[in-house]
């Protein structure tokens, strides 16, 4: 399992900054329970943002889906809209997500960093921004 203080990176940390830093405190979030609403609205209330579920789980995003969710209350709200209708590309959205965290789940340091590089370059932007795909 990665760790945020594992050997590797403390260890050029310490050689960069040429100082022998302690790790004095760390914490850990266990069991936090994050998934998507089964029903985005019961009566007259509205779940959005983190309530509806728009934390990604493969990257953790959630600022752009969590301000379509509060724009979209407001057209339920206004009667230009239905906001069961208007949130389902957020819900195809976070299974898409939903499937590359737990195909990421199966790679190590190395595997992530050759991930990145790969993805870092002209080709790989046109193909995943493309929206014909």
């Amino acid at each position: 399992m990665w760790s945020p203080y594992g050997t590797n990176s403390i260890t050029k940390v310490r050689k960069d900054l040429d100082k022998d830093l302690k790790i004095i405190d760390q914490f850990e979030v266990n069991k936090y329970i994050m998934g998507l609403c089964r029903y985005p609205r019961l009566g007259n209330t509205f779940f959005a943002g983190n309530c509806f579920g728009v934390m990604m789980p493969a990257f953790g995003f959630g600022q752009f889906p969590s301000i379509l969710t509060g724009i979209y209350v407001a057209h339920d709200l206004c009667g230009i809209g239905n906001y069961e209708e208007l949130v389902k590309p957020l819900r195809k959205s976070y299974h898409n997500a939903l499937v590359i965290r737990q195909a990421m789940e199966h790679l190590d340091n190395h595997k992530l960093d050759l991930l990145v590089t790969l993805l870092n370059n002209k080709f790989s932007n046109h193909v995943l921004t493309n929206t014909h795909h």
